[in-house]
Order: C-alpha cells, then sequence, then structure tokens
C-alpha cells in the first residue's frame, strides 16, 4: 500500500497564486522615503520624522524633552542592558557640549557589553542553550564557544553578509582554520537527544530543525509545518522543504569535532606572527643576494661565466642527459 500510495502521488505541486508571491519575505529591503512633518524643529535625524508624521497624523504632539538623567539611564539600558554608574551620569549632566550624547552613544557602541546585550537577540532565534533538553537535559559542555563568537562578532562589527555565511558554512569557507566551525554551531543549537535509540530518528529530526530554523530566521519564511505537509498558509510545499533539507544531508552533525582553546589560538598566532617575520627576513635577504647578482653579471644581466665554469656546466648537462636516456 505504501509503495502504491508513492506511485499515485501527483507530480504537479500546489499552484503559486499572485498572491502568495506578494508575500512579504520575498520582497527586498527598500530604503522608504522620509516624511514630510509640520513641525520642522522637532526632528533631529530621518527616524524621528517617521515618529512625528505618525503622531501627526493622529493630531497629537510630542511629550517635552526629558531630562539628561533619564536620557543616560534610557540609553544605557538600551545599549548594554545595564545602568550607568553614578560616576557616568554625573560626567554626563556636567558635559555640556553639543556632541555629548553623541560621544556617549558611541562609547556605549563600544563597550563590551554592547555585545552581549544584542546577541541575546541573535541567540534566541538560533535557539540557543548549554544543554540538550527534554528530560535528559545534558550539558554541552562546548557551547559557549558559539555564544562568544555571536558576542565578540557583534562588539567587532562583523558585516552581516559575513555574520551570515559563517553560521551556515563557516566551515567550508576556511577549512585550514578550526575555529571557523564555531559559528556553524549555529545549526545544531536546537534540542537534541543524543541517548535515543533510533540514532537515524535523531539525525531526521536534527536535520528537520536545522531546516525550519534557516527558514525562519533567514528567509522569513516558517517552514516547520511543511515537513509534513504542503503548507497551508505559506506558498512552501513539503518538496520545497526537503530541497532546501539536501543542503545540510551530507553534514556530519554528530561527529566531535576539535576545537582550540584560547591559548592554543594564541600560541598559534604567535607562531604564525614569527614565521611571517622570518619569512620577510628571507624575502629581503634574497632580494640583497638578487641584487648583488645582477651588480656582478655581464652586458644584459647575462652572468659572466668563466670557461672553466661554462665546461663544466655542458660535462654536467650531458650527464644528466646520458642517465636520463
Amino acid at each position: 500500500m505504501a509503495k502504491q500510495g508513492i506511485a499515485e502521488e501527483p507530480d504537479a505541486e500546489p499552484p503559486i497564486t499572485e498572491s502568495d508571491r506578494d508575500h512579504w519575505a520575498f520582497y527586498p529591503l527598500v530604503r522608504p522615503e522620509v516624511p514630510a512633518v509640520q513641525n520642522l524643529s522637532w526632528p533631529r535625524n530621518p527616524v524621528d520624522n517617521f515618529i512625528l508624521a505618525k503622531i501627526e497624523e493622529d493630531n497629537l504632539h510630542p511629550l517635552p524633552e526629558t531630562d539628561r538623567v533619564t536620557l543616560i539611564r534610557r540609553v544605557t539600558f538600551d545599549l548594554t542592558g545595564l545602568p550607568p554608574t553614578p560616576t557616568e551620569v554625573q560626567n554626563f549632566l556636567a558635559d555640556r557640549s553639543p556632541d555629548a550624547y553623541t560621544r556617549l552613544v558611541d562609547r556605549l557602541l563600544a563597550s563590551p557589553e554592547y555585545g552581549v546585550r544584542w546577541g541575546q537577540h541573535w541567540l534566541d532565534l538560533a535557539r540557543f542553550a548549554e544543554t540538550d533538553g527534554f528530560e535528559h537535559d545534558k550539558v554541552r559542555h562546548e557551547a559557549w564557544r558559539y555564544r562568544d563568537w555571536v558576542v565578540d562578532a557583534l562588539n567587532a562589527d562583523l558585516p552581516y553578509d559575513r555574520f551570515l555565511s559563517q553560521q551556515l558554512a563557516g566551515d567550508v569557507l576556511d577549512p585550514k582554520n578550526p575555529a571557523a566551525a564555531i559559528p556553524t554551531g549555529f545549526l545544531l543549537c536546537g534540542p537534541d537527544m543524543p541517548d535515543i535509540n533510533l540514532q537515524e530518528e535523531r539525525r531526521h529530526t536534527v536535520l528537520n530543525e536545522m531546516t525550519s530554523t534557516v527558514g525562519s530566521v533567514f528567509l522569513g519564511l516558517p517552514l516547520g509545518c511543511a515537513q509534513c505537509h504542503d503548507h497551508k498558509f505559506d506558498p512552501v510545499s513539503q518538496r520545497d522543504f526537503y530541497r532546501l533539507r539536501a543542503f545540510f544531508e551530507n553534514a556530519e552533525i554528530f561527529k566531535e569535532q576539535p576545537v582550540p582553546s584560547s591559548e592554543d589560538i594564541i600560541r598559534q598566532k604567535r607562531w604564525e606572527a614569527d614565521r611571517d617575520k622570518r619569512l620577510q627576513d628571507l624575502d629581503s635577504r634574497i632580494a640583497q643576494l638578487e641584487q648583488t647578482a645582477v651588480k656582478r653579471s655581464g652586458k644584459n644581466g647575462e652572468p659572466n661565466l668563466t670557461q672553466d665554469y661554462e665546461a663544466l656546466l655542458k660535462e654536467n648537462l650531458s650527464d644528466k642527459e646520458r642517465k636520463q636516456h
């Protein structure tokens, strides 16, 4: 019966209508026009225009500017998740320069707490956890490496395209770097059951969960429903789901990947720096020798060889030719 059901499955996929094509996830990002406002003195940047335009549309008026203590508390909480220290508050209150607030924001963006604060939002999307979940809930002893990579990437202002590509295929993009596998921890952050009897079922479940997460996080499409049937609302067929999953089929998802410790990375960087310096010294020495050889050469850069050396060279060449034949 199963074979008959598969044989009778229609080849045609669900039709994609114009309404389906109008799904918001299929549209590229565009920069909207900055709306015009009546109160031209209130906006300080284009974002303010969008806020004020909506306020004026509802016949409302913006509140007065907040006091500086509240301002520094708000921006510090927003960017670092922490309150400002009393010293930071006093310094900001004492700074009456026109760019005081701008410099405050720059300082907060450059603080290590910024990556911790905003990294949590991405880690939530990545379903990050330091345990497997389910009833055994075993600890993932190396999970912190991916968490720290996300934090460091945000603090280093890693370009968004590289931020995404390294999490999808960092080990493929840089196969000679063991640490390049760390960002691909994104793919395996979901719940897992290592002790399940049927390891084939475990792999199937993990691959489906991985595909569903990539769809929702990277594509803006909730693909999970399509693992069992054509999606009821979005234009995603069951075949679409497994076409996407095919990209991950060859992944060695349960293989232990050796990752260097921070001390190993430091030693490696020191060794590379020492190697590069030695190579630079050798290149410099070779260049000097080449210059010396050119100065000692004859016309047109041809070596001024003595007759004895020419005879010896021809003799050696003749010996090599005889050995080859």
